[in-house]
């Protein structure tokens, strides 16, 4: 019988084979030497051949044995990994680092998604190219014969979300990476030189990509009022959710979850927003200068983009 199968239970779940194999041939050569030693014979082994054909076994074994250290620690980190996912909620990070984890989900889908978000574009500004992503697999969803609902703002929560996000100081807006980036990836988009274009065009760019989803048979409804909480959710058992304008600098926390009871909860959100909700119509709607009050600018940050 090895070593390692003589150990109690409790020792061998603390301590893997390569391990005690390792520490095996230590002490055998530590035994050896002592002999040497003892019988003075030592310096005269050092000095000869087999020494040297020891000392490249033994390096041999160490660099063997590094090997499976470092798959053993990949291995055991993937079980890790896998026991954090296979929980029932797990905390993401905050917007809008949930984005990976909603095409996931989106991918996952066999029958229906519903989705409660401020715009249909939700992250579009802040990643474009995911956002990009994230659409595309909407749309592939729609190939599979998914059914897609989706609850977005209707036109007045829509223009005020747009406003709160976007203070009116556009040569900060300007100056950030993200209106860089977004401008960057769209290049065809005429860059604004005004704060009230800015907001337009993002109202614009939204309304197209709303009437892409609606040909491709999403169906989409309004929201009269702003809510608290946005989620996509597929097949009534796995939903990614964040809460938002909690947590430092109004960045919403995002959540993914397979508990049935947060899951029966969402979706009883869902059907009472969706049965009283009229549908979004294909009418582009313009957001008018006019409409952009200085007054509206001090309240609170509200747009998932």
């Amino acid at each position: 019988m090895s070593l390692y199968g003589t150990l109690p239970p409790s020792l061998r779940a603390r301590v893997s084979a390569p391990v005690l194999a390792l520490s095996g041939t230590v002490l055998m050569v530590g035994v050896g030497l002592t002999i040497l030693w003892r019988y003075r014979l030592l310096a005269a082994f050092f000095a000869s051949f087999g020494f040297q054909v020891t000392a490249f076994v033994l390096a041999l074994l160490a660099i063997i044995f590094g090997c499976i250290q470092f798959w053993d620690s990949r291995r055991h980190s993937e079980k890790m990994e896998l026991i954090a996912r296979s929980m029932s909620t797990r905390y993401l990070g905050i917007f809008p680092k949930e984005m990976d984890e909603i095409i996931d989900l989106i991918d996952l889908a066999d029958k229906e998604l519903i989705i409660i978000s401020d715009f249909v574009d939700y992250g579009a500004y802040s990643r474009p190219e995911t956002y990009q992503r994230l659409f595309d697999a909407v749309m592939r969803a729609r190939d599979r014969g998914v059914s897609v609902q989706w609850l977005v703002y209707s036109e007045g929560p829509a223009q005020q979300t747009l406003v709160n996000q976007f203070k009116d100081d556009f040569a900060r807006i300007s100056n950030d990476p993200k209106f860089i980036n977004y401008f960057n990836y769209w290049r065809g988009i005429d860059k604004p030189h005004d704060h009230a274009t800015f907001l337009q065009t993002l109202y614009g760019k939204e309304n197209v990509f709303a009437g892409d989803l609606l040909d491709k048979g999403v169906e989409i409804r309004t929201l009269s009022e702003k809510i608290w909480l946005f989620f996509f959710m597929q097949d009534k058992q796995d939903a990614v959710f964040l809460f938002e304008d909690i947590g430092a600098n109004d960045q919403g926390l995002a959540f993914r979850t397979r508990d049935a009871k947060l899951v029966e909860t969402f979706c009883g959100i869902f059907v009472r927003s969706w049965v009283k909700a009229p549908a979004r119509d294909r009418t582009h709607r313009a957001l008018q200068a006019s409409q952009i009050a200085p007054s509206q600018a001090s309240r609170p940050l509200d747009r998932r983009t």
